[in-house]
Formats: structure tokens, sequence, C-alpha cells
């Protein structure tokens, strides 16, 4: 069978969860005899073209010097003294909309000349979203069944300014078939109007094959794992870093490390606030996280909302209990008081008495 599978961005740079799913799942296609051609935009001029029997197509070819000038002005942003997080992100995206928008209108050019050119055409589309990027893959389809992966809620997300001539991609996207990470997620699909038969419920996965969860229950070590560019409205930071103030109060020792790519500033500032920046890490975003959860003792995830969490499901495959606020992707995971424990959404005195009764008790952590 010949797939393509699509997706903004692809590895080697950094990868969020789709990313990741979309790389191991073309992977595994390869492995089971199928011919797969990733389609993403070009992020580096470097970039290799394959992949373990994965063929990669970079489009935007032009983006590797737009994100270099994109990136000094946000580092002009971060260098501002700007305290307020939302206030940052909101900034960052309004002065990125010229930037993106040249971009993916390069790639919707050229992918579509690409597919045009085409001796043999896909048998299969497979898209790692539910935005723009599904509806420009049913533009050019022509009879190929599309496949669109919801990887967030709401299911049909948000087209933004940052991408041209977004109704019209908003509207082609309906012609796709899904797949829904759980069960609400197919809710929401069918409450949009999406017929039920056109959606498949099938969860997120990692490897676990070589992996050797760590029995440790001792320590005083919390990791969170998470793409600091999406913001606390996404991620639940902020609710974090004021939990995490009570916590370091009451012990000291204990550590917080909040690992991913993106601009730390806004948070350190909110740290700083709550009296614990001392005890807090931001390492930023790293290609290997293993060691970081090898060390941790407990994971927390703080969002408010999810698709399915990759970082939550690495963290479990490492045997770490996992704080999570009460949000249907993370019930699809985690089983309350045995897999880990559960607190509410917004409330970030909950979410620091679940974290210090992990953390005074070490049996618990281990039996977890």
């Amino acid at each position: 069978m010949n797939i393509h599978m699509w997706t903004w961005d692809y590895w080697p740079g950094p990868q969020g969860g789709a990313e990741r799913q979309c790389r191991g799942l073309a992977k595994e296609l390869v492995k089971l005899g199928h011919q797969v051609t990733v389609i993403c935009a070009c992020t580096s001029e470097e970039s290799p073209g394959e992949d373990e029997g994965v063929r990669i197509e970079r489009f935007s070819k032009r983006n590797p010097a737009r994100m270099e000038m994109l990136q000094k002005v946000e580092g002009v942003l971060s260098g501002s003294g700007l305290k307020n997080e939302s206030h940052f992100h909101a900034i960052r995206f309004w002065l990125g909309v010229p930037f993106w928008r040249r971009s993916r209108s390069a790639f919707i050019r050229e992918v579509h000349r690409y597919y045009e050119s085409l001796d043999k055409r896909p048998d299969l589309i497979h898209v790692h979203e539910t935005g723009w990027l599904a509806g420009v893959a049913v533009s050019l389809a022509k009879g190929i069944p599309v496949v669109a992966k919801v990887r967030n809620t709401p299911a049909l997300e948000l087209i933004g300014y940052d991408v041209p001539k977004r109704k019209r991609w908003k509207g082609l996207r309906k012609g796709c078939h899904w797949i829904a990470l759980h069960e609400d997620l197919k809710r929401e699909l069918t409450e949009a109007g999406v017929q039920a038969d056109q959606v498949t419920v099938v969860p997120n996965a990692v490897d676990v094959s070589e992996i050797q969860p760590r029995q440790n229950g001792d320590g005083q070590k919390v990791l969170c794992v998470g793409n600091l560019t999406q913001g606390s409205g996404h991620k639940g930071f902020d609710l974090l870093i004021r939990a995490w103030g009570r916590v370091h109060a009451e012990k000291p020792e204990a550590r917080l490390t909040i690992l991913g790519r993106g601009n730390p500033q806004p948070l350190i500032s909110s740290a700083r606030q709550c009296n614990c920046e001392s005890a807090i890490d931001f390492p930023g975003f790293v290609k290997d996280p293993l060691p970081y959860y090898q060390d941790a003792s407990v994971f927390v995830l703080a969002s408010n909302r999810e698709g399915m969490s990759n970082a939550l499901l690495e963290a479990q495959a490492q045997g770490l209990p996992a704080v999570v606020s009460d949000i249907p992707a993370n019930r699809a995971v985690v089983i309350d008081g045995r897999t880990g424990l559960f607190f509410g959404t917004g409330n970030s005195e909950a979410l620091a008495d679940k974290i210090l009764g992990l953390l005074n008790d070490a049996p618990q952590v281990l039996r977890m």
C-alpha cells in the first residue's frame, strides 16, 4: 500500500506528540511492507530525505530563513521584560502571523504542484491533525481516502488568521474520515455533525518493548513535560507554578523540572512571585527525555485540555505515578488511586495536595 503521512513538523527538529506519533507509525508501516512518504514543511536546510525506510518530502523551502528571522523577533520579545504570560503569547502570535501566512501559502502551492506531478498517486492520505492541513489534503485528494487524526480538544480545532484561505480549509476538512483518541473526542465530532460511522477510536501509544521502569519511590523530584509555546491556557503551567509555591514551602528539598521547548521567562517570573524560583529547573528542549523520566519520582500534567498526552504515556511506561487534571483525555489513561491521582482543573490547592501526598508516601509511589 502506498501511504502519505502529513504533518507540519517532522524529525529531526523539535517534535510534539502528534509529530512523534506520525514518525512512529510511519516506521511501523514500513516494517509491515508498506511504502510510506511523509509530507511536511522544510524546517532545516540540512534535513534528511529518508528516515529508516520512510521517504520524506519537505515543502516551503524558504522556511529555515524565515524561521531564523522570526526567532530574532521572538528573542527581542523575550528580552523585553514582559511578565504577563498570556500577553507574551498573544504578542508572539500576532508578530508571527505574516511569517506563518507566507510559509503556509508556499507550502500549499508547492504541495499542490507535487501531487499534480505524481506518476503514482497514494492509496491513502493520513493527516496528523484536523485543522487546515486536513482541508488542504482533501482539496487535492481527488478520490483518495483522507484520514484525519484528532490530536486535541476541541476535536475540530480552530483555524487561525495565520492560515491563508482558512474558511476554505474549514469546510473541506469535513470530507475526511476520522481517528479519535478516545470516546469523548468521538462524541465531540459527532456533536459537530460528523457521522458516527466515519469515526474510529484508536488511542495513542508508545513503544514499551525495551523500557525498564525505574523502581524508585523515595525521591523528591517531580517532572512536567510540555511545549511551553502552547502556553498556560493549554498546558496549565501557571497553575503548576502556584501549586509548587506551596509544595516548596512545605518541602524545600523537593525539585520540579519543566521540560520542553519555548521561552520560560514568564514562568520564571511567576515562580519568583510564588517564592519557588530556586526549586524549579527549565532545561528546555532535549532530544532524549528518557533520563528525566528515570530520574523523577512523580509526573505531573496540569493541562486544561489534551487529546491524549504522549508525555503522560511515556511517564507511565517508566512506572511513574501521575498527578493529572481531571479531563477526559487523562481519564482515558490514568486509573485513579492505582496509577495516579486526579485533581480538579484550575484548583492549585488540590494539585499541591496531591503532589505532597505522593512525595510524603514513598510506598504508595512504588505501588503505583
